[in-house]
């Protein structure tokens, strides 16, 4: 193994009503709320090299993680 093995004797576990949150409710998005316009100078590239991968049979692969959830914008 390149690594050595995690100390999960170190770890330290707190119950959740212990832990600090800095996110409210109201810091999200609700599924209703109208889909604010979004532009990237790189869209259309990307979304070129999606299409070329595919036509040749490429695999595509899109990752996302959970800091998009944490944002609010997981209904995307």
């Amino acid at each position: 193994m390149p690594f050595p093995q995690f100390d999960r004797s170190k770890l330290k576990l707190k119950p959740l009503r212990e832990r600090v949150h800095d996110l409210t409710l109201e810091q999200f998005y609700r599924l209703d709320d109208p889909i604010l316009p979004f532009d990237h100078p790189a869209l259309d590239l990307l979304a070129e090299r999606i299409v070329r991968a595919r036509r040749n049979r490429a695999p595509v692969l899109m990752l996302m993680g959970a800091h998009v959830i944490r944002a609010g914008v997981s209904r995307f």
